[in-house]
């Protein structure tokens, strides 16, 4: 009985003077005043990678439940990515079109070149005309031809179905004035002699609208998508330090810090939102492979340059993005937890 008792106090001696050695290393850190600079550098950068380490060792441990995380942020930050990639080149396809508004004005069907060449020259004296272009009826079929490889019925035709276009490019001050052109639409309309009269600026307006709109709505994505990452992370972290809440306990009998304590869960963080960001990286490039035969038929139909893919600086962006949610939903899920746990 004594014996045990002995062998008892001895563990317990043990216990405690292991304690007491490990507590002088925790207050020997890297703020020690005893130590240089250098050696308090190196302490401390030994004491990042030993938690790194130890935050990859647990990762690999459990390489499902991490790939689930890396997965959720990967589509959270790919989608508006992707997303935003089209509306830049819709931006860049549109931007080609930001020019002076024209207005092309439809003769009758079979009006003759001396009649058309009689109203080109009335309509070029009036005061809302800048400019003006005058198409032949012969030139609008050979624009046609040359353009469309399917003219087997045009050329059954005994006559010529194209009208003369006159094309009339607006002063500067109906140009910025949108009701101004239209008013100079509609007394055109009513010329004798006109048949119809359209404006090309009309559709543009409307898909820089619809553009504008998506621009709003990936931009409310990518803040609702934001806001869920910051959310899983924090909860994925919270159910990481409940599951080690004894540990955390010991370590704080022994005196370690809430920093120290905090540090390999930072570093867990840090590692979910740079596979995340890395992996939502590569959804975005391959989206972009697989949208860019589709996107360079479309650019080639309007007669544009073929867009390239995504800078390669977006990337590093949404990673860098990535990594700070993360760690931004770390420090909101240890605020509380590190500091709820206290021994009994």
């Amino acid at each position: 009985m004594m014996k045990r008792w002995r062998e008892k106090r001895a563990q317990k001696r043990a216990s405690r003077e292991r304690h007491r050695a490990l507590r002088q290393e925790l207050k020997q850190g890297p703020r020690s005043s005893t130590r240089s600079q250098e050696n308090a550098l190196g302490a401390w950068l030994a004491s990042h990678r030993r938690a790194f380490v130890g935050v990859l060792i647990q990762l690999l441990r459990a390489p499902l439940g991490a790939f689930i995380t890396w997965l959720a942020i990967a589509i959270a930050l790919g989608i508006p990515l992707t997303a935003g990639t089209l509306l830049q080149h819709v931006d860049a396809l549109l931007g080609g079109f930001d020019r002076a508004p024209r207005v092309n004005v439809f003769l009758p069907p079979r009006t003759d070149d001396a009649q058309g060449q009689q109203l080109a020259a009335l309509l070029r004296d009036h005061e809302g005309v800048l400019a003006l272009e005058y198409i032949s009826a012969e030139q609008a079929r050979q624009q046609f031809t040359s353009t469309n490889q399917d003219t087997a019925l045009l050329e059954e035709l005994a006559f010529n179905p194209f009208p003369i276009t006159l094309v009339i490019e607006p002063v500067p001050a109906l140009a910025k004035d949108v009701a101004a052109l239209s008013a100079f639409a509609k007394e055109l309309r009513e010329t004798p002699g006109i048949d119809q009269v359209q404006l090309d600026r009309t559709w543009l307006e409307r898909v820089h609208a619809i553009a504008l709109l998506a621009r709003y709505i990936v931009a409310c994505l990518a803040l609702l998508f934001g806001i869920g990452v910051i959310i899983s992370i924090a909860n994925a972290i919270r159910i990481e330090v409940s599951s080690r809440r004894q540990e955390i306990v010991v370590m704080k009998l022994i005196g370690a810090s809430d920093r120290f304590i905090k540090r390999p869960f930072y570093h867990t963080g840090f590692m979910h939102g740079l596979c995340g960001g890395l992996l939502a990286a590569a959804i975005a490039y391959s989206a972009g492979l697989v949208l860019f035969p589709t996107l360079s038929r479309v650019f080639f139909s309007f007669g544009a340059s073929v867009p390239q893919l995504i800078q390669w600086w977006w990337y590093g962006a949404v990673v860098a993005l990535a990594v700070g949610l993360s760690v931004l939903g770390t420090a909101i899920a240890l605020r509380r937890e590190i500091r709820a746990i206290e021994p009994s």
